[in-house]
C-alpha cells in the first residue's frame, strides 16, 4: 500500500481508494491491530469525543442559534442549507470516516513495529517505497502538461511526481529519505556494509 496509493496519483480516486482499503481490511483481518488503551476511563473519553462530533456535525443547526456565517451564506449569497449544523453532511461523513481509518492504521502500524524485526522491517519497505516512487518521478520527470505521467488529468497540475499536489511528492520522499539515513547508520553500526550502502541509494 506504501507503493501503491502514491504511484496511483496519491489515491485520490475512489476506485483506486476503493482497492486500497479492501487491501488495508485484508491486513486487518490477516494482522489485527492490538489495542493499546488500558482502562474504561481511556474508552469513556474516546467515546464522548465522538459523540460530541457527531453533535457537532449532526445535530439541528437551530441547537446553535443564529451563526454569522449561516446568515451570510443564506441571505448573501442565497445558498439552500440542510437543517444539519454543518453545512455538508456528506463531507462530514468522509471526514469523520477517514479520521477512523487513520486510527486503525496508526494501531495497526503500531502493532506491526511492536518487535524490533517487525520494526526495521516496516522501515526497509517505506525505504523501498521512496526508492520506487522517485524512481518513477524522475523518469516522468517534471510535467510541463496538467496531466500526472500524461494520463491523468488534474486542472492547474504542472508539478513533479504521482501526487496532484507536488508538495505531498516532496513530503513523502521527505519521510522516505529521513528513513533511510536512520537505516543507513543502524547498517553501519552493525558493519552491513551492503545494507547501508542499499539504505543510501534508496
Amino acid at each position: 500500500m506504501l507503493i501503491g496509493a502514491p504511484l496511483l496519483f496519491g489515491a485520490t480516486d475512489r476506485f483506486f481508494q476503493a482497492i486500497l482499503l479492501g487491501l488495508f481490511a485484508l491486513g486487518l483481518y490477516l494482522a489485527p491491530p492490538v489495542l493499546w488503551a488500558r482502562g474504561s476511563r481511556v474508552w469513556i473519553a474516546g467515546l464522548a469525543l465522538l459523540g460530541l462530533l457527531l453533535v457537532k456535525e449532526f445535530a439541528p443547526a437551530f441547537f446553535f442559534g443564529a451563526t454569522d456565517w449561516r446568515t451570510t451564506l443564506r441571505e448573501s449569497f442565497g445558498l439552500k442549507l440542510p437543517w444539519t449544523h454543518h453545512p455538508e453532511p456528506v463531507r462530514a461523513v468522509e471526514a469523520l470516516l477517514a479520521g477512523g481509518m487513520a486510527l486503525l492504521w496508526f494501531l495497526w502500524m503500531r502493532t506491526l513495529a511492536c518487535r524490533y524485526e517487525g520494526a526495521l522491517r516496516m522501515v526497509w519497505i517505506l525505504i523501498l517505497a521512496g526508492g520506487i516512487v522517485g524512481a518513477v518521478s524522475l523518469y516522468f520527470g517534471h510535467s510541463e502538461t496538467s496531466s500526472i505521467y500524461g494520463m491523468r488529468e488534474v486542472p492547474g497540475y504542472k508539478g513533479f511526481g504521482p501526487f496532484p499536489n507536488r508538495n505531498h511528492t516532496a513530503c513523502f520522499l521527505a519521510m522516505t529519505m529521513v528513513a533511510g539515513a536512520g537505516a543507513m547508520m543502524h547498517a553501519l553500526r552493525r558493519r552491513r556494509l551492503f545494507a547501508s550502502v542499499l539504505a543510501g541509494v534508496l
